[in-house]
């Protein structure tokens, strides 16, 4: 799983878990996320900005999570 290092490693709020699920949910549904301008539309508005629930490295983590999902599926489409 994509996140589960970056799950083991921190005690996260219940926001930020809620965040986590949602992109896991919205990947699951899509097959990843196309840019992370995907982020600052609905299901993740619903939360909150990224950079308000989770500090600037935590979330440069999640970012470059994000894209290695999309690089891993354009990698089995190809």
């Amino acid at each position: 799983m994509a996140f589960s290092e970056f799950l083991n490693n921190r005690n996260l709020t219940a926001p930020q878990l809620n965040y986590i699920k949602t992109i896991i949910d919205y990947v699951v549904k899509n097959g990843y996320i196309k840019d992370n301008s995907e982020l600052t539309e609905q299901p993740f508005t619903t939360i909150g900005r990224i950079t308000e629930i989770f500090s600037l490295p935590d979330a440069q983590k999640i970012l470059g999570i994000i894209k290695s999902i999309k690089d891993n599926a354009f990698d089995v489409a190809g």
